[in-house]
């Protein structure tokens, strides 16, 4: 799967590289994709299921 994703970003298919990372999470690929774009820094708390980043937490919120 990486290989695909850097030939698409190699040949300046970025909208069609995206529209495979957007896929990535459902597949259990999520580590490979929190590392495509901003995804790493947007994604930092996790993923909700409808696929949009989870609200900031930590272990002290989790009574």
């Amino acid at each position: 799967m990486s290989w695909l994703l850097d030939s698409l970003r190699e040949t300046g298919a970025r909208d069609q590289m995206r529209a495979l990372a957007k896929r990535l999470p459902a597949a259990g690929l999520f580590e490979k994709f929190i590392w495509i774009d901003d995804h790493r820094e947007q994604f930092q708390f996790g993923r909700e299921p409808d696929g949009t980043a989870a609200d900031p937490w930590d272990w002290g919120k989790l009574d």
